[in-house]
C-alpha cells in the first residue's frame, strides 16, 4: 500500500489527479516546486491517514478545499507560494493534530479563523 509520494522539484504540470483520494494509505504527499495548476482536488479529504501535505510553490488556483478538514491526522499543511484565493475554510480549525499551517504568498482573504 502506497504511503509516501515525493515528486518535488520536477516539471510536473496540469492538475493533481483527483484519483489521489483513492490511495487510502497515503501519509505523506510532497509535490513542492512543480507546475501543478488547477484546483486542489477535494478528494484529498478522503485520506484519513494523511499527516503531511506539501504543495508549496506550484500554480494552484481557487479556494482551499474545506474537505482538507476531513484529514484528522494532518500535522503539516503547506500551501504557500501558490495562487490560492478566497477565505481559509473553518474546517481547518478543527484539525486537532495540526502543528504547522503555511499559507503565505497567496491571495487569501482575511477573516475569522479559529484553531483547535
Amino acid at each position: 500500500k502506497l504511503q509516501v509520494i515525493f515528486i518535488y522539484e520536477n516539471q510536473f504540470s496540469g492538475a493533481i489527479p483527483r484519483e489521489i483520494g483513492n490511495c487510502s494509505s497515503l501519509q505523506m504527499i510532497d509535490f513542492y516546486g512543480n507546475h501543478f495548476a488547477e484546483k486542489i482536488p477535494t478528494t484529498i479529504g478522503q485520506l484519513k491517514e494523511l499527516k503531511f501535505l506539501h504543495l508549496r510553490q506550484n500554480d494552484l488556483l481557487g479556494r482551499i478545499p474545506a474537505a482538507l478538514g476531513n484529514c484528522p491526522q494532518l500535522t503539516i499543511l503547506d500551501l504557500a507560494d501558490n495562487r490560492l484565493s478566497g477565505g481559509i475554510p473553518a474546517t481547518l480549525g478543527s484539525l486537532q493534530s495540526l502543528q504547522q499551517l503555511m499559507l503565505y504568498n497567496n491571495s487569501l482573504e482575511v477573516g475569522e479563523f479559529a484553531l483547535a
